[in-house]
């Protein structure tokens, strides 16, 4: 008996994932289930590049606006709540269209989720006072020798999975890498990879920072500062954006335009190499025009109902 099938549409920031995923919803009834890390949490609108309230009622959207800021919420949680939607979706016989960026995400739910026990909160509060002390660069530099396999999975400012990988190891004396993964059989993934010509890309990074900023998230960012939520989130107050939004808020950080825009196209790079590890993803070549958005279109329809 074959699996359902799960369309998984991925890539860097600003590579026009959910344009592409509303091309696609005016060819097959689908709905979305957003693999992005930031836009789980209300209030982190502007700098999650979050599709807006008319959008979501044109295609119903999961995995959005589902928890306050001082809620954390983990790839655990999100990889529960997405096979939920995953047979929820199926159940009402709809495609399932997995939309976004955040590649370990989406990896949880190609090759499953590691193994690894819990974390204990005794060794976490040791571990967060030692990131505290010594600083996220030197912990993680320490990090990559023990488990660089891992290490290359994080970036060195994700402070919440920084804390993770450690507590890991001191709790068991084994690398998260140690740990197997229980792989979920039940769905047959068809994953496709935005790429675009580098500078071109780049170019389209480079002007969604400008609108960030017009939309207002200097003023999101203030009003989140001054609630105190952001602050309880170590994976929203260190996401691209709102990190460079708080520093540039409490002056700590002058230019801000540029360091946000560099910092978004270094990230983009970050995110191609992991993509590059996904097996069977395949590519689609994208540029400005809407013809090569329409043969991208095809392309995903045709091998979605050949197999």
């Amino acid at each position: 008996m074959s699996k359902p099938k799960v369309i998984c549409l991925s890539g860097p920031t600003a590579s026009g994932k959910t344009a592409l995923s509303f091309l696609l919803a005016k060819h097959l009834d689908i709905e979305i289930i957003s693999a992005d890390a930031v836009q789980v949490y209300r209030g982190l609108d502007i700098g999650s590049a979050k599709p807006t309230p008319e959008e979501r009622r044109k295609v119903p959207h999961f995995l959005v606006d589902v928890c306050d800021i001082g809620t954390r919420f983990d790839v655990s949680a999100w990889h529960k709540e997405a096979t939920d939607a995953l047979r929820g979706i199926l159940k009402k016989g709809k495609v399932p269209v997995v939309v976004g960026g955040a590649g370990f995400y989406i990896d949880s739910l190609l090759y499953g989720l590691s193994q690894a026990p819990p974390s204990s909160s005794r060794v976490v509060k040791q571990v967060e006072e030692r990131l505290k002390k010594h600083g996220a660069q030197k912990m993680y530099s320490l990090f990559c020798d023990i488990d660089p396999e891992h290490a290359s999975t994080i970036h060195p400012n994700d402070h919440y999975r920084l804390v993770r990988a450690w507590s890991i190891f001191l709790q068991t004396g084994n690398p998260v890498s140690h740990y197997q993964r229980l792989v979920n059989q039940e769905f047959q993934f068809n994953t496709w990879i935005l790429e675009w010509d580098r500078e071109i890309l780049y170019q389209r990074i480079n002007q969604r920072c400008i609108e960030m900023m017009d939309r207002g998230l200097l003023l999101e960012t203030r009003e989140l500062m001054d609630e105190g939520t952001i602050f309880s989130n170590s994976s929203a107050r260190t996401a691209i954006g709102y990190k460079h939004a708080i520093s540039h808020l409490k002056g700590e950080l002058k230019e801000f335009l540029p360091i946000f825009q560099r910092d978004s196209r270094r990230y983009a790079k970050r995110q191609g190499l992991w993509f590059r590890k996904w097996e069977g993803a395949r590519s689609l070549r994208i540029d400005d025009s809407r013809e090569s958005m329409d043969v991208a279109i095809q392309e995903v329809i045709s091998r979605y109902t050949d197999q």
